[in-house]
């Protein structure tokens, strides 16, 4: 729903060769609660995304 965003967002060293450099993270705010969650992971997918010229969708 357009109420319900979701946002991932890189670290600022996602895409060097920087150890643990590859972090990003996944943020929401619930609609009904107000309560914001988020979850941070590792992996080449924060890579991709900077790779592809984002910071943060």
């Amino acid at each position: 729903a357009a109420e319900n965003k979701i946002v991932f967002i890189n670290g600022p060293l996602s895409g060097t060769a920087t150890p643990t450099g590859g972090r990003y993270m996944v943020v929401t705010k619930s609609p009904l609660t107000g309560c914001i969650a988020s979850s941070n992971s590792g992996g080449e997918w924060g890579a991709y995304l900077k790779y592809a010229g984002y910071d943060a969708v």
